[in-house]
């Protein structure tokens, strides 16, 4: 891990802290959202029903994303991502939250 993220993780511990445990929640409660929204009955001859059906795999990536996002905050919280995170693993992180953004908005806009 680089030197700076060690020191502002220690200097700022709470604040740290604070945020990991924010994002906890929120990608908990965005990933219940998500699966609820998917488990929601609709009448399937609807127009909007139908619109709607391509966004079932990128509803079950978001889910996905919240996932990964909470087991790192929840290793962020441990301080578990200073031993096990290095670069690689934070750049396939980003790039799988990059993708998914991306997937999400092109799928959404169409």
């Amino acid at each position: 891990m680089p030197p700076k993220y060690v020191a502002f993780t220690i200097k700022y511990k709470k604040f740290w802290l604070g945020l990991s445990l924010f994002n906890i929640l929120s990608s908990g409660v965005m990933a219940w959202a998500g699966v609820r929204i998917m488990g929601s009955e609709h009448d399937q001859t609807t127009m909007s029903y139908q619109e709607c059906i391509s966004m079932k795999v990128v509803l079950w990536m978001w889910f996905g994303l919240h996932i990964f996002n909470m087991i790192y905050s929840l290793m962020a919280l441990c301080g578990l991502e200073k031993k096990l995170c290095i670069g690689y693993v934070l750049m396939s992180l980003a790039i799988f939250d990059g993708i998914v953004l991306i997937w999400s908005q092109v799928t959404y806009f169409q």
